[in-house]
């Protein structure tokens, strides 16, 4: 399904489903790309959609609401915080960390499928940290397709992670 597809095809795909990330409670998008299982992940004000189809999973990571403080919060908790050899942002790293084990969870429930993982302005921050720990956790995602990504950490964080991950920028 998604695996057929060219990088500018995904990165349509990837942008409707990084929009839909918005929205409670809808899985509108993943049932009509396919995906029949699926799961909105809240906590503590972080959100985010995990979905299944056969072969493939997809994480979604929500981005900042303006109308929600928690989301405010972690857009100004800059204040750096020792992540492996580098520094990230605390507020984004936070966030991410909310719904980090729902994550693994499902990926360990789909062992064996391809992972995708998106998200928009704080949702692809937070999907930058979760891609770093489903790659640590033994699961690697094929492919993260960000969009208006902030910075999340510095220079000795991009170099550790980018040794293990293979980036490109569109």
């Amino acid at each position: 399904m998604l695996g057929d597809k060219t990088i500018p095809e995904l990165a349509v795909i990837f942008a409707e489903i990084a929009s839909a990330a918005y929205i409670d409670n809808d899985d509108t998008v993943y049932k009509n790309l396919g995906f029949t299982k699926t799961k909105f992940i809240d906590h503590e004000g972080a959100q985010a959609y995990v979905a299944a189809s056969k072969d493939e999973v997809i994480v979604a990571c929500r981005g900042t609401q303006p109308t929600q403080p928690n989301d405010l919060l972690a857009d100004l908790n800059t204040i750096p915080k020792r992540h492996g050899s580098g520094w990230v942002h605390q507020g984004f790293r936070t966030e991410a960390r909310k719904i980090i084990d729902d994550v693994l969870d499902w990926a360990k429930k789909n062992k064996g499928k391809d992972i995708y993982v998106t998200g928009h302005s704080l949702g692809a921050a937070i999907a930058l940290y979760v891609t770093q720990e489903l790659e640590y956790a033994g699961f690697p995602p094929k492919l993260l397709m960000s969009y208006g990504q902030p910075r999340l950490g510095n220079a000795d964080y991009v170099d550790a992670i980018s040794t293990s991950m293979v980036i490109s920028v569109l």
